[in-house]
């Protein structure tokens, strides 16, 4: 908005734009702010603004033309002039018309003159080579102000498009028994039997947004159609809340190949009147009553959005049914963790994050559903050695839940219950946190098992943890504990095969078949060919310097270290990073990926300072095979000691 050209304006026009009131036209995309102090009237596909003695007659024509040319906006330029002829006598052509622009709005621009020398704006434009209207503004004794005060109207005019209900917006609800695709910019609120959808902003002029709620609820099978939707009129008619409560039409229609009833009605709110439709069904023992509504100004845009959603509604289907096939969960992608003594299988595109190189905290997170994907799914898993106060996995719920509700104002238990998960007793609970700033829901599974305690979280927005949740129960069924100890790789990790480097006076177990180099102050220790198809060997590098140079601190060094090797190979990606432990000594540890020879490598990396010397310690493997060997890594560096 051009405000300070409008402040040269008349009086009567220089605030009133300050608080605009958008228009929407009932059968057409077409979006008119209208200065709040006017009047308006819709007549059909017409729309007539009128302040004092101005009036802009506003009418759509068209968003089906193949191709917007002078021919075609010269054709509409004759219909608006027989228009006004059939008004008025004399009417004589003073200018144009001619070719204007007015941003993404073109066309043409013509000056008519009848009796007493008033003048008419003739205005046949287009917006974006696509959608035709005509503007016709009956002039004051002013043209040259109207005239502005026209134009800076049709500047502000836009067209509504249709709202995001792509699949990957689709929220589901179990309770319910359906799946709706909701625009990812709606808030939602819902609990077991209720989902409230809100539209961003439609009207600053009155606050209004368009509201789609849907109510699901068990219902006995003697009820039909006729009696709930009777149920519903009589309710409507005689609710207290609403004022003047008035049915305007209803009728049948079809909701996923289900038989509905629907009813169209206005009623009042404080100084509002509100317009609502509400649709009634029944399916499989479940009623359900899709109702959205507005005040009366924007409830075309409100029809128009809710009626794209409720298309997208899909009734009686398990949500676990709708994911999509990546989801899947093989043997093979199964992540074993061998400190913590346990495995479980993960869909195959699922990101894995070590939070900490003892993997006593890793992160499961899925990938993002669309660019506009806040909140991606996600697993966290603790586990701690360190449990010997708790008797029970009673004991140990009751304290995490306390904990949280001290941490979190607003924490709430919605849900819980216990499962057997390979012979071991889980609790497992559905939380959430009741504040403004939280947009998250919850499944957590805790169980304590010989010395060792576990608790696992899934993470998912509100909207999309009902879709989900199926999949996240699937995934903890796939869990199993193991000792791991027992594993050859890392059994072999015998201290008769202890390797002591004296120069630079430290020392480390290598498993027997690994093949061990010894460069000076760098030592290069390879693993063995898994089978004849493997092309490399895991190894692990280790590099001692005798200071940390130029720099006071290992987290400097560490840092430089980092900044070089993204600037000097090709495709860098750091994963992670952060404070690790090497023998009682402060360490360094990030994980990280580049291209060596044209082929893509992961490494991790530990950086150990005992002054004056610095050790660094580089694991490398192809991103296939690193997270099934890291753990083999980690158990080597256990065995890191200074001497």
């Amino acid at each position: 908005m051009k405000i300070g050209s409008i402040l040269a304006l008349i009086s009567l026009t220089a605030c009133s734009y300050l608080t605009p009131k958008q228009l929407f036209f009932e059968n057409s995309p077409l979006v008119v702010n209208c200065p709040s102090q006017w009047n308006y009237q819709f007549m059909g596909d017409t729309l007539i603004i009128d302040y004092d003695s101005l009036i802009i007659r506003i009418n759509y024509e068209s968003d089906s033309v193949q191709e917007i040319d002078f021919r075609v906006l010269l054709y509409y330029f004759n219909k608006s002039r027989n228009f006004l002829s059939s008004m008025i006598d004399n009417l004589e052509i003073r200018w144009g018309p001619s070719l204007i622009e007015m941003g993404n709005i073109s066309g043409v621009k013509a000056v008519v003159n009848y009796f007493q020398s008033k003048d008419i704006l003739v205005y046949n434009l287009h917006h974006s080579h696509e959608h035709l209207f005509t503007v016709v503004a009956f002039c004051s004794d002013h043209l040259t102000e109207d005239e502005t005060v026209t134009e800076e109207i049709i500047s502000e005019i836009s067209f509504r498009g249709n709202v995001n209900t792509a699949e990957t917006n689709r929220y589901y609800n179990n309770f319910g028994k359906y799946s709706i695709n909701v625009p990812p910019d709606w808030e939602i609120t819902e609990n077991q039997s209720i989902l409230r959808c809100r539209s961003p902003l439609v009207s600053k002029f009155n606050n209004a947004h368009c509201n789609l709620i849907i109510t699901s609820n068990p219902v006995d099978s003697s009820f039909d159609l006729q009696y709930l939707f009777r149920e519903n009129v009589n309710q409507l008619i005689s609710s207290s809340g609403l004022i003047q409560a008035e049915v305007i039409e209803q009728g049948y229609d079809t909701i996923d190949g289900s038989e509905s009833m629907w009813l169209h009605y206005r009623y009042g709110v404080a100084d509002y009147t509100m317009l609502a439709t509400s649709y009634i069904l029944i399916m499989d023992g479940i009623s359900y009553t899709l109702s959205y509504h507005s005040p009366a100004d924007i409830f075309p845009k409100a029809k128009t959005d809710c009626e794209q959603i409720i298309a997208s509604l899909k009734l009686g289907q398990n949500t676990t049914d709708l994911l999509p096939d990546s989801l899947t969960l093989e043997e093979k992608n199964r992540f074993i963790n061998y400190p913590g003594n346990y495995s479980v299988i993960f869909p195959v595109d699922w990101e894995l994050i070590y939070l900490n190189p003892d993997q006593s905290s890793i992160c499961f997170i899925s990938p993002p559903e669309n660019v506009t994907d806040s909140i991606q799914e996600n697993f966290l898993f603790n586990y701690s050695n360190q449990c010997s106060s708790y008797q029970s996995a009673s004991d140990f719920f009751e304290d995490y839940v306390d904990s949280l509700g001290l941490n979190y104002p607003g924490f709430t238990v919605l849900e819980q219950d216990s499962v057997l998960i390979d012979s071991t007793n889980f609790i497992w609970f559905i939380s959430t946190i009741d504040q403004p700033a939280f947009f998250e829901k919850f499944l957590s599974y805790v169980t304590i098992k010989d010395t060792f305690c576990y608790l696992v979280t899934f993470t998912a927005s509100k909207k999309t943890f009902d879709g989900y949740v199926n999949l996240a129960r699937k995934i903890m069924e796939t869990w199993n504990f193991q000792d791991f100890s027992a594993n050859t790789s890392i059994s072999d990790l015998d201290e008769d095969f202890r390797y002591v480097n004296y120069q630079g006076n430290y020392s480390v177990i290598f498993p027997p078949n690994w093949i061990i180099t010894n460069l000076g102050k760098i030592v290069v220790a390879k693993g063995v060919l898994e089978s004849l198809d493997d092309d490399f060997q895991e190894n692990i590098t280790i590099l001692t310097r005798d200071s940390l140079g130029i720099f006071s601190n290992l987290t400097d060094y560490f840092e430089n270290n980092l900044n070089q090797l993204s600037e000097q190979t090709d495709n860098f990606t750091l994963y992670q990073q952060g404070d690790y432990e090497v023998d009682n000594y402060p360490a360094k540890f990030a994980v990280y990926s580049y291209d060596l020879f044209q082929k893509e490598i992961k490494f991790c990396s530990i950086s150990i300072y005992r002054s004056p010397r610095i050790y660094t310690i580089t694991f490398q493997d192809y991103p296939r095979d690193f997270q099934r060997h890291l753990p083999v890594f980690y158990e080597i560096m256990k065995t890191f000691k200074m001497i």
